[in-house]
């Protein structure tokens, strides 16, 4: 009973491990990232490379302003990007990561909400277990 356990615990490590290997970097990530660094990520620790794909496709929403009426604009920080092609490394957000935030657009009638830390995170979390 025991070693089968050991077994099968071993070819689920196996398959995570492999699954992990085979994630492809999403190529928005050598704006922040150099090839170098990108592959190592792949062969060294593939977990890492999920969470800054994760982070890409998760971690900012870009909303237009009538669907949040109950925010203040007036008060809010205003970023010199463009809405259109805007993603999480367009500008860095790092300040605004562990709180979160809502940024207006100059000029736009859009926002884009930076999902804090204490949110974000434990969303990663369940995907990674939804990947397993």
């Amino acid at each position: 009973m025991r070693s089968t356990l050991i077994t099968l615990m071993a070819i689920g490590l196996a398959s995570l491990s492999g699954f992990c290997q085979s994630v492809d970097a999403d190529p928005r990530l050598s704006e922040r990232f150099s090839e170098a660094e990108i592959l190592q990520m792949k062969q060294d620790d593939p977990e890492k490379l999920m969470y800054w794909n994760y982070y890409l496709d998760n971690s900012i929403s870009i909303m237009s302003m009538e669907n949040v009426e109950y925010l203040d604009f007036d008060r809010m920080p205003v970023i010199e990007a463009s809405s259109e092609g805007f993603h999480a490394f367009t500008m860095d957000l790092n300040e605004y990561r562990e709180r979160g935030a809502y940024l207006k657009f100059k000029g736009e009638d859009k926002i884009v909400l930076v999902k804090p830390l204490v949110k974000f995170d434990p969303e990663f979390e369940d995907y990674i277990e939804q990947t397993k």
